[in-house]
Parts: C-alpha cells; structure tokens; sequence
C-alpha cells in the first residue's frame, strides 16, 4: 500500500495550537499556519429542465474549483445534492444549504445569483450575519477573494 493510499488512522495525530487536529503527514507536509477558510458557493441551481439544472451544477463547480485553486476550501452545495429533486421537499435542501452557509467563512455569488430565489436568499443570509461575499467575473472582489483566503 502506498504512502498516498494509507488510511489517515494509520498514522500518528498532532495537536495545533489553535486546537485542530491533523494527521502528521498533512502536517509535515502543509506546514499549516492558520485554518483555510471555507467559501460557500451560492448560485442557480434549480432550472426549469434537467440540462439547465446540470448546467448550473457544472458552471457552480467551475467556481468551486477557483476557490480550491486560489487555497480555499470550496462548499458546492449544487454537487453536494446534485440530481437529489424529489427525494424531500425543496425546503429540505434549501434549509440545509442555509445551515452550512452558517458554518462557513464566506460567500462567492456566482455571476448569476441574482436570478435565484435560493442563492438570493443566501446572499441576504451571508450579509446580516457579517460574512464576506465576493462577487464573481467582479475583478477587484476577485482580487478580494484571493487576499481574504491568503489570509491578508
């Protein structure tokens, strides 16, 4: 078995100052400094067909990538309940979405949130609880984003 494949409860565990727990390896490795900070996703994801609605899925995980790439942690709640329609009321899911926006550090509104009613309210939510939302396709809160996840 390989470094890569070893189960993380294999390994020794080391305890940060800020109280998290890592496993060694990611520790050794990653050197982390403080906690990366967890942006949620917020835009369309309802659509009136199915193909609107993988669409939006896949230009949502477009933008999750960007947040992974820039040294975010990306929270797509569109993949997360990807093509889950029907198996509980919309409420379920949409209660859900608002309970982890809660948990998470900041918003990236997708170019086309205003057009839901769901990433509308997410936004609203963000707002009056203090978090950031940056605005994507938006060059200066781009540049935000990426100075917000560095840390600065």
């Amino acid at each position: 078995m390989s470094a890569m494949s070893t189960p993380v409860m294999d390994c020794d565990f080391v305890k940060l100052p800020n109280g998290d727990i890592l496993p060694i390896r990611v520790w050794q490795t990653t050197k982390v400094k403080q906690r990366p900070k967890v942006v949620f996703i917020s835009g369309p994801c309802r659509a009136p067909t199915e193909w609107g609605v993988k669409q939006n899925i896949h230009a949502a995980e477009l933008a999750a990538m960007h947040v992974w790439q820039l040294g975010g942690v990306a929270l797509c709640q569109h993949a997360n309940t990807a093509f889950f329609g029907g198996a509980c009321p919309d409420e379920t899911w949409l209660a859900g979405d608002l309970e982890l926006l809660g948990r998470c550090d900041a918003v990236y509104a997708m170019v086309d949130w205003r057009q839901s009613k769901g990433a509308s309210a997410e936004v609203e939510l963000a707002e009056s609880m203090g978090l950031p939302v940056f605005s994507q396709g938006n060059v200066t809160s781009e540049r935000e984003l990426a100075a917000f996840l560095r840390g600065e």
